[in-house]
């Protein structure tokens, strides 16, 4: 399985980190030697990195444990997703944790409704975007100068804590690294 990208710079020269007391062998060796596997240390901690970029030579894929010991998957209380584009294209998607699931209401180009989630479903979501999107690792901010007509605005906001906390993201005609998989993800909700 290939390493996957970097959420900063965008290199596919990553390499994944192996923990504990691995057993050397030459496929092992290599994969150290070709830069693919770092071997970690005996010791791991819960929020250790996953993966290390060789060309920015920056850790990502953290753990979610907050410093209280909770896992911020779990405090996670809603997600809000805002896409505004050229000819006043407009989606919005507005994910709110429930008891059992979440609830998920959609504005696109004007037109509202409403889905539900499973709890298991609202789980994969989240594990998607921290482990496979590696949410935690990307900027703040994207912006690019550009031709204001064709603009393409976007806002991704993580409310945690009952909504006390937050993680934002946001850009103008520029995006994080993994936005494709991003619209992917959030792709199933948009359709009525």
């Amino acid at each position: 399985m290939q390493n996957p990208k970097c959420p900063r710079c965008g290199s596919s020269d990553t390499a994944k980190y192996l923990y504990g007391m691995p057993v050397y062998d030459k496929s092992l060796i290599q994969k150290i030697e070709d830069g693919q596997i770092i071997t970690g240390g005996c010791y791991i901690e819960s929020n250790e990195s996953r993966f290390h970029c060789n060309a920015c030579q920056k850790d990502f894929g953290f753990g979610t444990q907050m410093t209280d010991g909770a896992d911020l998957l779990q405090r996670v209380s809603a997600i809000i997703f805002r896409v505004a584009g050229p000819q006043e294209q407009h989606i919005q998607l507005e994910f709110e944790r429930e008891r059992k699931g979440a609830v998920c209401q959609v504005e696109k180009s004007g037109v509202r409704w409403e889905r539900s989630l499973t709890e298991k479903e609202w789980v994969q979501l989240l594990e998607k975007l921290f482990y496979r999107l590696f949410l935690l690792d990307w900027k703040r901010v994207y912006v690019r100068k550009g031709d204001t007509v064709h603009d393409t605005r976007w806002r991704l906001t993580l409310l945690v804590n009952q909504k006390k906390n937050r993680f934002e993201f946001r850009g103008s005609n520029d995006f994080p690294v993994y936005w494709k998989m991003l619209l992917r993800l959030f792709q199933p909700y948009l359709e009525e």
